[in-house]
């Protein structure tokens, strides 16, 4: 009797362990997801977010297969000067990279591509003080949301809608 279940207890462990095998190798890794801008030029085109205390401009265009720039810019209320970002997506040694250049620093901030799904795109730095993370969703044809935060949290998101003007480019 112990040798009958031996044997079922090994059958079934080899089952299980062909499942699981099977499941890794048809499950697509992220890498492979995401090997390419290509795979991302969902981001691509003007998006616009407004509310009474600030508006929001993203842009977002193709320079090459390896780079997107972009660029963002934040109006808020009763200050004349707008802040800017300059943003670039660039694919380099089979990685993909998000680097925003900011005025408080000298030097561009560097996001590593952590997950990556069919209309969504988180990056990822966790050495940084603020943010550590960005996560980009299309969340719709005309919609795209932004969350922004730490390793732990989300301190917020900006919800974009398609411009009128990206859409005639189109």
């Amino acid at each position: 009797m112990r040798l009958t279940i031996r044997i079922a207890m090994s059958c079934a462990l080899k089952r299980l362990f062909t499942l699981a095998l099977a499941l890794v190798w048809v499950t697509p890794s992220t890498a492979e997801q995401c090997s390419s801008l290509a795979t991302l030029d969902w981001m691509l085109g003007e998006w616009v977010s407004d509310s009474p205390k600030r508006t929001y401009h993203e842009s977002w265009w193709h320079v090459s297969d390896h780079t997107f720039e972009g660029q963002s810019l934040v109006h808020r209320a009763n200050r004349g000067t707008p802040s800017r970002e300059a943003l670039r997506l660039v694919s380099m040694s089979d990685e993909l990279f998000y680097l925003a250049k900011v005025a408080e620093n000298v030097l561009p901030i560097a996001f590593k591509l952590s997950t990556c799904e069919k209309n969504s795109a988180t990056f990822t730095n966790l050495e940084h003080d603020f943010p550590q993370l960005i996560r980009y969703t299309r969340t719709s044809d005309r919609a795209l949301e932004v969350e922004v935060g730490t390793q732990s949290e989300i301190a917020f998101t900006i919800e974009f809608e398609l411009s009128l003007e990206s859409t005639l480019k189109e």
